[in-house]
């Protein structure tokens, strides 16, 4: 009996380390998963800034060119 109760003992003890293994593997997994979301974040907040100055850059173009086509249109030359 002494020999099947250090056994359970040693299983138990493999189990116990292979829980507090995974516990910490699924600590580094949440963490990395957490770091590739504040990247995306940051890239598309990013990219959201380069849209928006070419937005601007394009809105004061168009309005330059209707301007210059409002005054062609007044200008009979």
């Amino acid at each position: 009996m002494n020999t099947l109760s250090a056994r359970r003992k040693e299983l138990e003890t493999a189990i116990s380390n292979l829980e507090s293994s995974l516990k910490e593997l699924k600590n580094q997994l949440r963490h990395e998963q957490e770091k590739e979301q504040h990247q995306a974040v940051e890239d598309l907040e990013k990219h959201l800034g380069n849209v928006d100055h070419l937005y601007q850059y394009l809105k004061n173009y168009c309005g330059y060119v209707l301007n210059e086509l409002r005054s062609s249109d007044r200008d009979p030359s």
